[in-house]
């Protein structure tokens, strides 16, 4: 007896919602949807990769990283002081290497370019970026 009595009292509940739902929606006035119209962007916005202002244009590029070599031998580097972010970490004996983001500029010259390690895959990764190597890393 007490397992129909929580049966009844479920099915009048779901019941009361359900009437509940359906007069909200019936009653909702039928007002058209206004049309939200996008002002095309001028003037400067911010970069997503350096926070500086920069051009609609330059703001909408995609984001590439480019893995530079930075041992005594190969400098100096080209394209570094165009990259809007560059990370320097140890690829291996003591030698470091760089991952230089670009997006607002495009350098006609960056190098040498080398192999990318799996950390530089992941802090890319970060910003959505497409990589440039040399090379390979059987872990990257």
């Amino acid at each position: 007896m007490k397992k129909k009595v929580i049966a009844i009292i479920i099915v009048l509940l779901a019941g009361a919602v359900g009437l509940f739902l359906w007069q909200t929606k019936v009653s909702a006035p039928n007002t058209p949807k206004e049309e939200i119209k996008q002002e095309k962007e001028t003037g400067p916005v911010r970069s997503e990769l350096t926070g500086l202002e920069t051009t609609v244009e330059k703001a909408k590029r995609p984001i590439t990283a480019v893995m530079v070599e930075n041992s005594s031998e190969a400098r100096p580097q080209s394209g570094l002081k165009d990259a809007g972010v560059v990370f320097e970490a140890v690829a291996e004996g003591g030698i470091t290497r760089f991952v230089a983001l670009y997006q607002e500029a495009q350098p006609d010259l960056i190098g040498p370019v080398r192999s990318i390690r799996p950390y530089f895959v992941e802090w890319a990764a970060g910003f959505d970026a497409g990589l440039a190597h040399v090379g390979g890393s059987e872990l990257a």
